[in-house]
């Protein structure tokens, strides 16, 4: 599977301020939602995960998202297979502290994750756009 055609193209900035393009789709399955993240493929793999917290933060205030109800998977690239990878921070107010990811090797979540993905309704990101929040 052509992992970048299943994103939309995302301009935000990383920890250092730099304008960064990630792939971004958001889907909405009753009250939870599920923003999924990609690096393009020309990216460093760890893009996403040393800029995590700043990431979260951003499309969580961007898109009005509510963090509670909220589970942001990333998908890496690999050789062989596309890795998910589960983010899980703690919150204070908007801000996302204590980044953590952890790599989904049951087969049933990430085919669960996978329906989600390709069969979700989507949230159309221009919609929700709002001024970029660094």
């Amino acid at each position: 599977m052509e992992t970048d055609l299943l994103f939309n193209p995302l301009t935000v900035t990383n920890r250092l301020g730099q304008e960064i393009t990630l792939g971004v789709k958001l889907i909405s399955m009753g009250k939870r939602g599920y923003l999924f993240m990609h690096a393009p493929k020309r990216a460093a793999s760890s893009l996403i995960a040393k800029n995590a917290e700043h990431l979260a933060h951003q499309l969580v205030s961007r898109f009005r998202l509510d963090h509670r109800n909220l589970d942001i998977v990333e998908l890496r690239d690999q050789q062989e297979d596309t890795e998910m990878l589960r983010w899980r921070f703690e919150w204070v107010g908007a801000s996302a502290r204590s980044a953590k990811s952890e790599l989904m090797t049951s087969r049933s979540q990430r085919q669960f994750l996978a329906s989600v993905l390709l069969e979700g309704e989507e949230q159309a990101l221009a919609e929700l756009e709002t001024d970029i929040v660094n």
